[in-house]
């Protein structure tokens, strides 16, 4: 295993130095200083600054209270800059999107510098014959840290939109199993910012829970606070040791020795082992159906928590693999914009694409561009596509955003504009650049412009699909409407209609969408 592992519990971490750096940092005060005096509203900058401390001092050799102290002082800067690093803020940054791709991958690489550096702590207590708790407070600390800040190391991977690095999964179940094995329960050290959980035990079924959410189809901010979301239902799911019954709603089954996440056992494959553990989720699937039902900010992302937890339809229909071009726009600005043009405008707009010219918004006072960035649909099916950008540098939509497709039905045929919402964003082997799963909005599509209770804003109309049971249908920015019930005026094809909200269908951070009913 890279970097060497503890003959009984797996722990990636770097070699230590025979003697000491003195370029290495070791007064904790002096770190504490430095750390609170970041360029918080710059996180890129930060994050690099970090790495270059931490990576240095993880070879350091040191006392395992002067490693954990110092652990402790780099720890806020570390979460600050995780927390900072979403895609809005990165794109307020002035910052190629080849340039964000790379900063995540660095948060990646600084979250496990800062798991490391715990690690460190554990192997050394480990090989000198120590055990969590046993009254080590050091070593109880560092574990605690450990298992949490290898969780972040997920978090991070799941931000980059890419699986986490090799043995992240392996080191977590194990260092999970040798408490459970002993029977201890750690709490959570001293010290701020406060772990999403207090306790080991919970904080590793949160993990798990978290990860059976499958983040790539949650948007940055919800990723942010899904921990948040989990945390008060954790500890109340029972780990069991006996195979999840297939096919079962609110259980995940997981293997402690196999470097991999937990599966819902409602979505095993055929054939798939289920392992020989299970989490019974029940009261994470209670406690979401709550938060569902009560209507408020987190109600959309309980919903689709809850949907990959429970059985359901499989996704997307059948697939036909593909290859050809396809033009993106991402954002319900966008697709209002582009779902205006006629035939001539919108030909105009994909030549003066491809010549490197950006085409005005029509809409937009401030005179936006409409960027059009080349991707290719390499697979496709009635439901929706998966696509891959065709060069370093495209602008991925996030998760939950609407988008525009423009492609030609066949090569030399007339352009066109298909509603779309990208249901998950990670990367895939070969691509210059993260995936996407769109999924089609079925139904012709207009733009219109809302006038709400809240405001007035662009918005796109769906009508309705009789043989799919499928409403009419508005996809408008999230806070216009907060619930059922409201009346809106609709502006559609020169035309104002009065309509109710008979229902919010889904609400994402870009988007709200709406079945709607005669006012």
């Amino acid at each position: 295993m890279p970097g060497g592992a503890d003959t009984t519990i797996p722990l990636r971490v770097p070699p230590l130095r025979e003697t000491h750096d003195p370029a290495v940092e070791r007064s904790e005060r002096r770190v504490r200083a430095w750390v609170a005096e970041l360029p918080v509203l710059n996180p890129v900058a930060c994050l690099d600054a970090l790495l270059d401390a931490l990576e240095p001092l993880n070879r350091e050799p040191l006392a395992p209270g002067a490693r954990l102290a110092l652990m402790e002082a780099y720890r806020p800067g570390v979460l600050a800059v995780l927390r900072g690093m979403d895609a809005r803020t990165l794109r307020r940054l002035p910052l190629a999107p080849e340039a964000r791709l790379e900063a995540r991958a660095r948060l990646v690489r600084l979250c496990e510098a800062q798991a490391a550096g715990y690690k460190h702590v554990v192997r050394a207590a480990l090989a000198a014959g120590r055990e969590p708790g046993a009254g080590d407070a050091t070593l109880d600390a560092a574990w605690f840290r450990a298992l949490e800040h290898t969780g972040w190391v997920l978090a991070a991977a799941w931000r980059a939109r890419q699986d986490p690095p090799p043995f992240t999964w392996l080191e977590l179940h194990q260092l999970h199993a040798r408490l459970a094995a002993r029977d201890v329960a750690l709490a959570a050290p001293a010290g701020e910012p406060a772990p999403p959980a207090r306790e080991a035990g919970a904080l590793y079924r949160l993990w798990l829970l978290a990860a059976a959410a499958d983040p790539f189809r949650l948007a940055d901010e919800e990723q942010a606070v899904l921990p948040e979301l989990l945390a008060p239902s954790a500890a109340a799911c029972e780990l069991r040791h006996e195979p999840c019954a297939r096919g079962a709603a609110a259980q995940l089954a997981l293997d402690p020795e196999a470097d991999s996440p937990p599966l819902p056992a409602a979505r095993l494959r055929p054939g798939a082992s289920p392992g020989p553990l299970c989490l019974d989720a029940a009261a994470a699937e209670a406690h979401l159906g709550r938060l569902a039902a009560d209507g408020g900010g987190h109600a959309g992302l309980a919903r689709r928590v809850l949907a990959q937890l429970r059985p359901g339809e499989r996704r997307g229909g059948e697939r036909r693999p593909v290859d050809r071009p396809v033009l993106l726009a991402r954002g319900l600005g966008a697709l209002h914009d582009l779902l205006g043009l006629g035939p001539e405008r919108l030909a105009d707009l994909v030549a003066g694409q491809r010549l490197g010219m950006s085409v005005l918004s029509l809409e937009s006072e401030d005179e936006q561009a409409v960027a059009l960035d080349a991707w290719r649909a390499v697979n496709d099916s009635v439901r929706g596509l998966m696509v891959v950008p065709r060069e370093t540098g495209a602008d991925a939509p996030e998760a939950g955003e609407p988008v525009a497709i423009v492609a030609q039905d066949d090569e030399g045929g007339a352009w066109r504009v298909e509603a779309a919402l990208a249901r998950w964003v990670r990367a895939v082997a070969g691509a210059p650049g993260p995936a996407v799963g769109l999924e089609r909005v079925p139904g012709r599509t207009v733009p219109v412009t809302v006038t709400a209770p809240a405001g007035t804003g662009a918005g796109v109309y769906a009508a309705p699909v009789p043989a799919l049971s499928l409403p009419a249908r508005l996809l408008c920015e999230p806070p216009l409407v907060a619930a059922a019930g409201v009346r809106l005026e609709v502006r559609i094809e020169g035309r104002i209609a009065a309509a109710r909200v008979a229902a919010v269908l889904e609400r994402t951070p870009h988007v709200a969408v709406l079945a709607l009913a005669p006012a």
